[in-house]
């Protein structure tokens, strides 16, 4: 009689719930995680204000920061965590896709030409860091590496010969 029973509870994970939503999950993904339906889901987001815009929204600036950062469009799907085709839908949105993603980090190329400095063949270093010998030499050139190579990564035969005749003869 004089105890008042609360209302349904409400659930503990809304804050989680419009966490993981406004990260890109669907209401279905969210649904089949909490065990409820997803028009239970799509009154929590709505008790709260929250819409499918504020998702997008979300979305798009966190596909946005890390095409500036260059992350490929497979890097983004798993930083993200959500669809290749969203991800591909948020860029096309924002008028990103001529955004060039670059395949090595600047670090990367840094080791890369001190790798070729050292001796090793464009070939070999580009094999090791996943990409083709052409663009491994664009980001090498474009980081003032001005050594002249072909696609073995062996310097020019002109430059070979010369080479061999100073170790020779010194």
């Amino acid at each position: 009689m004089g105890t008042e029973r609360p209302g349904p509870p409400r659930a503990p994970h809304d804050e989680e719930v419009i966490a993981r939503y406004l990260a890109g999950e669907t209401t279905g993904q969210l649904a089949d995680r909490y065990g409820v339906t997803r028009q239970s889901i799509h009154a929590r987001l709505a008790r709260s204000g929250v819409t499918k815009a504020d998702q997008i929204a979300a979305v798009d600036a966190r596909v946005r920061a890390l095409v500036e950062r260059h992350y490929t469009t497979a890097e983004i799907v798993e930083a993200i965590g959500i669809g290749r085709e969203r991800v591909k839908a948020s860029i096309e949105r924002q008028g990103l896709a001529g955004a060039r993603a670059r395949r090595m980090t600047a670090r990367q190329i840094a080791e890369a030409a001190e790798r070729v400095a050292q001796g090793e063949t464009i070939k070999a270093v580009a094999h090791d860091s996943h990409v083709s010998q052409c663009t491994l030499s664009n980001y090498l050139e474009e980081a003032g590496y001005r050594r002249k190579l072909d696609y073995q990564g062996r310097r020019k035969r002109g430059e070979a010969k010369r080479e061999r005749g100073q170790r020779l003869s010194g």
